[in-house]
């Protein structure tokens, strides 16, 4: 039982290492420079004007002034 707990402990130690490598989190450390996803501006300069347009949400977001106002506020 004691050699499973170990074993276990040691993997999930190992795990935990690999994360933080993949993902990390955080303020980097001193001299670690991230590599940054590009925006949607930057990869804009680059691709023709049908990608753009297919890079755009189709989902669409409603805000306060397209919402449709009752008849009776509106006199």
């Amino acid at each position: 039982m004691k050699q499973r707990d170990s074993f276990i402990k040691k993997v999930s130690q190992i795990w935990f290492n690999i994360q933080g490598f993949l993902f990390p989190q955080g303020r980097p450390k001193k001299g670690e420079e991230r590599i940054k996803n590009p925006t949607r501006l930057e990869r804009q300069q680059s691709i023709t004007v049908d990608e753009m347009l297919e890079d755009l949400p189709e989902e669409l977001v409603e805000t306060k002034k397209q919402l449709e106002v009752p008849a009776e506020k509106i006199k």
